[in-house]
């Protein structure tokens, strides 16, 4: 080999090397490029929107300080099959209360809400006797303190189903029951399911009365073990703690074998259920129900075993944010340009996504003189190394986690 032609590949080498922010033995342990895990279950969730809530009914309520009281009456509307919506039917009430507050009869559980509607349909006596009746407090304009976005139930004064057409009306107090966290539940057999579900007009109205409240939030904390390897015999690294509170928000902490305490936020962060809630991490590696996160915060990369693992991976049609900017290849040639801001993902290539910039036409979501999109526009390969900081956390979240 001649001299000029080792030049010139040691040359091409601190290109190829240079075009990536990490080093061989960094790219070496990144086995899953472009995933991320959900670092929250349904149950986090569930606290978090004060669907679960802390005990304080039943005989437990006695341990509990009430924040605010009431007398919730009000009526939800149900159907069995498909029906017109009548334009008569009322879709809220306000409290009986001696401080006035907004609140709604929601029902949870199997029955679905049209949006914007008090209106649920359940299909069989299963789900009837499913459902789970809810005082709902979140509105806006309440003063008072709702820190979970529902009352608790105390005592039950009614519980009835009315046909709205003939008045005629089932009492269904003696098969209610109130949770520990104070949602209103039917106990039946199936021979009564059966009955109360048939005898049930097209449409229908359940209306609850109940003696009402709200309690302050405490916190819920869920632990997991961090180790150096997916082995629970492996040595701990730690133990990563999940904080939630109700109607707050979820805290992640890495608590150290020491006791040493580091509150931190993962790469993907969306805080508002209401819309695609997120609380994501990047991966390294998986193994079944394993991953490998990276350090930052812990003191290096740990393991972690998280049952029913949910891990997501960057996908094509979807909008990203680079947090840095990256060196890629504009296609079909040798020249390579800086990206940063917004992009669209195209298309997902082993370890190389094919990306493009955002245009405003993409997300015009309702701007004026917005110029059309350009179809000519050029397209970039970018290596999986790019697209990670130093720490080998992604480099890129999502970028209308809020549809606009």
């Amino acid at each position: 080999m001649s001299v000029r032609s080792l030049q010139v590949r040691v040359l091409v080498a601190g290109i190829v090397i240079s075009t990536s922010s990490l080093s061989p033995v960094a790219q070496g342990r990144l086995k899953t490029p472009f995933q991320v895990v959900s670092l929250w279950s349904n149950e986090m969730l569930a606290y978090l929107t004060g669907e679960k809530q802390t005990a304080c009914s039943g005989p437990g309520a006695v341990e509990c300080a009430r924040l605010h009281t009431a007398m919730c009456d009000d009526t939800a509307y149900v159907a069995s099959r498909t029906v017109d919506w009548p334009e008569h039917v009322r879709l809220f009430e306000s409290a009986r209360s001696e401080v006035p507050r907004s609140f709604g009869l929601q029902i949870a559980g199997v029955a679905a809400t049209l949006a914007g509607v008090n209106m649920h349909y359940v299909r069989s006596p299963e789900e009837f006797a499913a459902m789970r009746l809810v005082f709902s407090c979140a509105f806006s304009g309440n003063d008072n303190p709702c820190p979970a976005g529902r009352y608790q139930a105390g005592v039950v004064s009614r519980v009835e189903m009315r046909d709205p057409g003939t008045g005629r009306t089932i009492d269904l107090t003696p098969y209610t029951a109130v949770t520990p966290d104070g949602l209103i539940v039917f106990r039946m057999d199936e021979r009564e399911r059966v009955s109360v579900f048939n005898s049930a007009p097209p449409l229908y109205q359940i209306r609850a009365a109940a003696e009402c409240f709200t309690v302050a939030s405490t916190p819920v904390e869920w632990e997991s073990p961090l180790y150096d390897a997916p082995d629970t015999g492996a040595r701990s690294i730690g133990t990563l703690v999940s904080r939630v509170i109700a109607g707050e928000g979820q805290q992640l902490i890495y608590r150290s074998n020491d006791g040493q305490q580091v509150a931190f936020m993962p790469d993907w962060v969306e805080e508002d259920w209401g819309y695609e809630y997120l609380m994501e991490q990047t991966i390294l590696d998986r193994r079944g129900d394993w991953v490998l996160l990276p350090e930052r915060p812990f003191p290096r990369a740990a393991w972690v075993r998280i049952p029913n693992v949910k891990v997501s991976t960057l996908e094509p049609g979807t909008f990203y944010s680079l947090t840095k900017t990256v060196r890629a290849r504009r296609k079909d040639t040798r020249r390579f340009e800086t990206l940063k801001g917004n992009i669209v993902v195209l298309v997902v290539r082993g370890r190389t996504l094919e990306v493009r910039k955002e245009q405003p036409s993409d997300m015009a979501c309702g701007a004026e003189d917005v110029p059309p999109r350009d179809f000519n526009a050029p397209t970039y390969l970018v290596e999986a190394e790019q697209l990670y900081d130093g720490d080998l956390h992604l480099a890129v979240k999502p970028a209308y986690t809020r549809g606009c």
